[in-house]
């Protein structure tokens, strides 16, 4: 996501990913941290020291109404078997990591809505959750909508304040109105696993 110095901020799971073979690890694998981009290409470390047992897989993220980067860890998801709480952190631009939340079945797409709450999607229970938020910290999770098929992963909102979800797996893109009812769903091409998603010029990119 983009910075308010200009610089871009990466999650970064510290080098893993699902595929239909299987897990791959990468042979450079790090922990999980967040990371920053400038304009430039020049990568550094901002935040290494993360909330809670390892692993940390740094997932998603965004910058919140307070100017602090919130980002979702959804813990030891390549062990889904034996998977374990992930987190929802945020940290200043420092390097200071505040853990906010515990969400059970993998946190995933994050984003603050219109209504500057914030939004989390839980992929294995294929809902959308959302927290009241303040500058204090986040409350307690409600569920916003259930996806019909395929997981919520990335999401982006509208100017009038309608929710897109990214269905990966399920090879679907939902839209949501502000009220969480379903307004419309589009098909994306078999097994294209659409897994995040913005607006610009008009268009929608996925």
């Amino acid at each position: 996501t983009l910075g308010p110095d200009a610089a871009y901020y990466v999650a970064n799971n510290g080098g893993l990913n699902s595929s239909p073979e299987g897990m791959w690890l990468s042979d450079q694998a790090i922990p999980g941290r967040i990371q920053r981009v400038t304009p430039d290409g020049e990568v550094s470390d901002l935040a290494v020291d993360l909330p809670g047992a390892a692993p940390h897989r740094p997932n998603d993220l965004c910058f919140g109404p307070d100017g602090l980067l919130y980002f979702t860890d959804p813990h030891n998801w390549e062990d889904l078997a034996n998977l374990k709480p992930g987190r929802v952190n945020r940290t200043d631009l420092s390097g200071n990591v505040e853990q906010l939340a515990e969400v059970k079945r993998f946190p995933n797409g994050i984003g603050f809505g219109p209504d500057d709450r914030l939004y989390v999607a839980e992929s294995i229970t294929q809902k959308v959750l959302v927290f009241d938020w303040r500058p204090g910290g986040l409350g307690a999770p409600e569920d916003f909508c259930v996806l019909p098929a395929g997981f919520p992963d990335g999401f982006c909102f509208t100017i009038d304040g309608e929710l897109i979800v990214c269905g990966s797996l399920g090879d679907v893109i939902v839209v949501y109105g502000s009220d969480g009812k379903l307004v419309d769903r589009f098909d994306a091409p078999q097994h294209s696993e659409p897994t995040n998603c913005c607006i610009g010029d008009g268009r929608l990119y996925v």
